[in-house]
């Protein structure tokens, strides 16, 4: 790069830090999403591409920069909403780039991974076929998702906290991926052996799914690693929906994503229009999880809350956040969340689950051995957020019947602005809330059925078992 364009880019990138401060005049021209996409292709060497145009600006002729070691977005139209000004609409598009790094399973090998886990460790580890379990649709391209369960009895449901760690949302991101096949490995082999792992596989039910876009890895694996999205056809000429874009929370919010299709954040033609968006619903209401752990790549960081809503436990969350950081490897590294209509988002605000997102290593598609230590380094802190004590737990079930009951738990004194709310489901109506310490009231309503409440004090080390009975409506009436 010549000395002149060296300026030109000092430039450009001081106007766009003093723009972020509100100072400079680059802010009629560059929004701070621009700016992420210019630093982020200025990085990789991939060239930009004008929109409407399918040649690219300037080829590149020299090899890709190192990625550098501070936070980025998981994407570079994350950093910020994106803006109304035409010349705020910088369109990023990412040069295709095949074959993955030596060493990386494809989708076949994921899976072979998975099923050698269950038929190595049998007595605690059983390989399912979630698609066909819960009665949802296949992919786009006609495929299933799975998930390994690893309890003590993982063929029997059972009254333990139910805890997800799901993997590639977003297909490139192979890091994440690596992640979860660490934890399977780490989950099974030292069952036994580690008296920490031997406990919390014995109390818990760990559902674990590095692939929760295989048609998205597929494609990434044999024509484009850079590739983001689902494989949905949008009938336009593009493809793909980001996955986590499209939950039913926050949708079509300013930092919900992108309705345009060819965008990288498109968040699809309707909230929950994907399958695997579908499935991983259907998996919330069968398992109603204590706790999720959603693996991405890459900042180097753990994420937390809402992108642009206000979050009434932002204080409690990011300090649990840094925990789980420094023990993933990442020095402590945080930031709240980036965006809305989130995987995370979803079961925090549906099921009150206690969620956090890892942003993994230091690029999307690193060599493999560099992946492989990053998910060596972040077992510890998944480790670390299956021992974390859960405040309040129990059963919600009918006086007369004694059945469990779907109720809805609140917390009125939270300060929730979006109908957030806990939820008791499964098969035994269990409910689970990890809550700031301190004085907290619990209302919990059912339809057909008198609401109740109670008043709970805190601390950090809490583990309070509750069960709440709730009367029938029409016994109700009947006894006055």
């Amino acid at each position: 790069m010549g000395t002149w364009k060296h300026l030109w880019w000092v430039r450009v990138c001081a106007g766009v830090i003093a723009c972020c401060g509100g100072a400079s005049p680059v802010a009629a021209q560059v929004s701070h999403a621009s700016a992420w996409a210019v630093w982020y292709q200025h990085l990789q060497n991939i060239p930009n591409v004008k929109e409407g145009s399918n040649q690219p600006e300037v080829q590149p002729s020299q090899p890709e920069q190192p990625i550098p070691t501070s936070p980025v977005p998981d994407n570079p139209t994350d950093a910020q909403p994106e803006q109304q000004s035409p010349s705020a609409q910088l369109e990023v598009t990412i040069a295709p780039k095949p074959a993955l790094p030596d060493g990386y399973p494809d989708l076949e090998g994921v899976y072979e991974r998975m099923l050698k886990a269950a038929e190595t460790h049998p007595e605690i580890c059983r390989y399912v076929d979630l698609t066909e379990r819960l009665g949802t649709p296949a992919t786009h391209e006609g495929r299933h998702l799975f998930a390994v369960k690893i309890s003590d009895n993982p063929s029997v449901s059972e009254n333990e906290p139910a805890v997800l760690i799901v993997a590639n949302h977003h297909a490139r991101e192979l890091p994440a991926v690596m992640s979860a096949l660490e934890a399977i490995d780490q989950l099974t082999s030292f069952y036994n052996a580690d008296p920490s792992i031997t406990n919390i596989v014995n109390n818990h039910e760990i559902w674990i799914a590095p692939m929760w876009n295989p048609d998205g890895y597929h494609y990434a694996c044999t024509e484009d690693r850079m590739w983001r999205k689902n494989r949905r056809d949008n009938g336009d000429g593009t493809f793909g929906v980001d996955l986590n874009r499209n939950y039913p929370f926050g949708w079509g919010e300013a930092c919900a994503g992108s309705n345009r299709a060819k965008s990288e954040t498109y968040v699809g033609p309707s909230a929950a229009s994907e399958p695997e968006t579908q499935t991983m619903l259907a998996f919330a209401e069968a398992e109603c999880f204590a706790k999720v752990a959603d693996l991405h790549a890459f900042a180097g960081e753990v994420r937390f809350g809402y992108g642009c809503w206000a979050f009434p436990l932002k204080d409690f969350y990011q300090r649990e956040a840094i925990r789980l950081s420094e023990n993933s490897g990442m020095e402590g590294r945080h930031r709240t969340s980036c965006c809305l209509a989130g995987n995370i988002h979803y079961h925090m605000s549906h099921n009150g689950s206690y969620a956090a997102l890892w942003e993994i290593g230091r690029s999307f598609n690193p060599p493999f051995p560099e992946a492989v230590g990053n998910a060596k380094s972040v077992f510890p802190g998944l480790l670390t957020m299956l021992h974390r004590p859960i405040s309040i737990s129990g059963r919600v079930y009918d006086a007369v019947t004694l059945n469990p009951i779907n109720a809805t738990i609140a917390l009125p004194n939270a300060g929730y602005e979006h109908g957030e709310t806990a939820r008791s489901g499964g098969q035994y109506g269990r409910y689970h809330m990890v809550l700031p310490p301190g004085e907290h009231v619990l209302d919990f309503a059912a339809e057909g059925y008198e609401s109740a409440s109670i008043a709970i004090s805190v601390t950090e080390t809490s583990s309070q078992i509750y069960d709440m009975v709730l009367l029938p409506v029409t016994q109700s009436a009947g006894q006055q």
